[in-house]
């Protein structure tokens, strides 16, 4: 895969600017935020002034370890956070002192707190990863470096380079000890340490390689005056940004799907984009095909609006940052993502979120725009790396059917055993859905992860085997994969996917949008005659139009093999928000079942 600095020949030495330069230059030094954008900052803001600062108790941090519970710590733990970012942006752009000594106290309480990495991620503690309490850290011992870590030191370092004067007048000791601590818990593990998420031991990288990085990167950029350690960082992080961009597939795909995109490429085009201020320019790499892949991805698994192709552990329900997008369409010259990003920005919550804070002083400093137009997409998009076929009906992505199948492998990053799965939408209406994911808990990346009911292929759009589903692991994938350029047909081997007791011995599964009709097509040979039960999810209860034939959400017939036994299961699906998600409290599992050790079969989608 891609190490684009490498690629490229990309190197920071001697181009890192100075402290002073980097603030004399950089927008994220002196922004001009957008009025209209502000007012929601600072009603917010107004809100925390007589608002409590949320207590975390040690018996919350325990949780996590006792009952796999990590809402209950991480919810107040946030809220803080989510106080401070919006107390700090709205003293820095008012610059009255209203909110000043609230800002203090709530620098305070997070100053305070023997560490920043939550429970749920204290194994990348150094000192001691499996401890039920925040270790002792003495002067020898390393902080732990998290996702939310690294969002509380680029936090932190905001709000004192933007607030630095009112706080000394506050208390001169308050700065100095921000300073000591954004240091002390961020920067020094950082150069004298190597964690597992950063990718140089060899281990394949996620979203936290990018994540963490784009933080650590602006806190150096803003905080620290050593040269040696800002080359130092600069140089590691390119590093490491390069094992997370050879981390994705060719073509940019992102394999823990779009929900994960704002966390994953876009936190990587923020890192570029910070190392391209701390350089002056002179590390620039926006021109690599693979960067604009990557950031090309999440426009093209929208179905429409605020819906997307959900596969792994997504919401089908979200609009990610527009007005990233629109800077990372404008930095690789990708027309098509610069309007996607657009129209995202037109929709997309003004306010953005603490945990990026170099991006969101970005955000801030753009318009939302008023000329936002519904874009257009390509008809078919395969993207042979990530094994996903996006087709559309139309052009314009609000009309006409859709189908979205994958194929890959089930030991993808934040992986459901879904290989060979598939969704069917009509003119932004769900049909066939990807039921997504849940709340996480201790055992939702743990070695109980596939106890979870969306983990498992049982509740994706594909078939069990005397009731044997899909399994987990880099050997359980599709293979033959064949996309035809001309006709569009995508043929997928899933045979791979299954364990040897499923007693799978061929399987071919073929998808096809011809105008407005879908089609999956199963071929089947099994060891012996066996149960076969296609399970397919919908949110919505099918009406049963007579043998053979289903009436389905927004006017979509089904038409399945009449000598298949049709039954529907209403599901209350534990911790996953169907009411928010799809606009019901229950799901809905249908079930196609047979008796064969050799079968072929189609289900046909189309309108009434």
């Amino acid at each position: 895969m891609y190490k684009v600095f490498k690629e490229l020949g990309a190197s920071s030495a001697g181009k890192v600017l100075s402290r002073e330069e980097f603030l004399q230059n950089s927008i994220l030094a002196k922004p001009e935020f957008d009025d209209e954008k502000m007012k929601y900052i600072i009603e917010e803001a107004e809100g925390y002034l007589e608002a409590d600062i949320p207590f975390l108790p040690l018996c919350g941090y325990r949780e996590f370890k006792i009952t796999g519970n990590r809402s209950n710590f991480q919810q107040p733990y946030s809220k803080r956070r989510d106080m401070l970012f919006a107390l700090s942006l709205a003293e820095y752009h008012e610059g009255k002192g209203r909110f000043a000594s609230k800002l203090a106290d709530v620098i305070w309480a997070i100053l305070e707190e023997s560490t920043w990495v939550v429970p749920a991620h204290a194994v990348h503690n150094p000192t001691n990863p499996s401890a039920d309490a925040p270790p002792v850290y003495n002067e020898s011992d390393l902080h732990g470096i998290d996702l939310y870590a690294g969002s509380t030191g680029a936090l932190l370092a905001m709000t004192l380079h933007f607030n630095r004067e009112v706080l000394e007048s506050f208390s001169p000791f308050l700065t100095e000890r921000i300073e000591y601590e954004v240091k002390k818990r961020i920067i020094k593990p950082y150069i004298s340490n190597v964690f597992g998420w950063s990718g140089e031991y060899g281990s394949r990288c996620n979203n936290w390689c990018a994540w963490i990085n784009d933080n650590i990167l602006y806190v150096t950029a803003m905080l620290e005056e050593r040269a040696s350690v800002r080359e130092f960082v600069v140089a590691r992080a390119m590093k490491q940004l390069d094992n997370f961009s050879s981390s994705l597939p060719a073509d940019g795909g992102c394999d823990e799907g779009p929900g994960y995109w704002g966390a994953a490429a876009a936190a990587y085009f923020s890192s570029l984009e910070t190392i391209y201020e701390m350089t002056g320019g002179a590390v620039d790499v926006f021109s690599h095909s693979h960067v604009k892949n990557m950031g090309e991805y999440i426009a093209k698994v929208n179905i429409n609006d605020d819906n997307f192709v959900n596969f792994a552990d997504c919401s089908p329900k979200m609009y990610p940052n527009g007005f990233l997008i629109m800077r990372y369409g404008e930095r690789v010259g990708s027309e098509f993502l610069f309007a996607f990003g657009k129209m995202m920005a037109a929709k997309c919550s003004p306010r953005p979120q603490f945990r990026r804070p170099s991006g969101a002083i970005r955000d801030l400093t753009m318009p939302i725009p008023k000329d936002a137009l519904i874009t257009k997409a390509d008809r078919f998009t395969w993207m042979p790396a990530l094994k996903v076929l996006v087709a559309r009906e139309s052009e314009d992505t609000s009309k006409g059917m859709f189908l979205a199948i994958k194929g890959g492998h089930n030991k993808e990053s934040h992986n459901h055993n879904d290989v060979g799965s598939y969704v069917i939408y009509h003119s932004g209406e769900p049909v066939i859905i990807d039921a997504g994911s849940v709340s996480y808990t201790r055992d939702t990346f743990g070695k109980n992860r596939y106890t979870i009911w969306c983990m498992q292929s049982h509740y994706h759009n594909l078939p069990a085997f005397d009731g044997v589903g899909e399994h987990n692991g880099i050997e359980f994938c599709s293979t033959r994969e064949v996309y035809d350029e001309d006709s569009h047909l995508l043929t997928l081997g899933l045979e791979k996917a299954y364990r040897s007791d499923a007693g799978v011995i061929e399987y071919t599964r073929q998808a096809l949008l011809d105008g407005g009709v879908a089609t999956v097509s199963d071929d089947i040979h099994l060891d012996s005659e066996r149960e076969i039960d296609f399970r397919l999810m919908t949110h919505r209860m099918p009406e049963k139009l007579g043998d053979g034939k289903l009436m389905l959400n927004a006017g979509i017939v089904l038409e399945y093999d009449p000598v298949l036994e049709f039954s529907v299961e209403e599901f209350d699906p534990p911790m996953a928000n169907p009411e928010q998600r799809w606009g019901t409290p229950v799901l809905y599992r249908m079930h196609f079942v047979t008796k064969a050790k050799d079968y072929k079969c189609q289900f046909k989608y189309y309108k009434a």
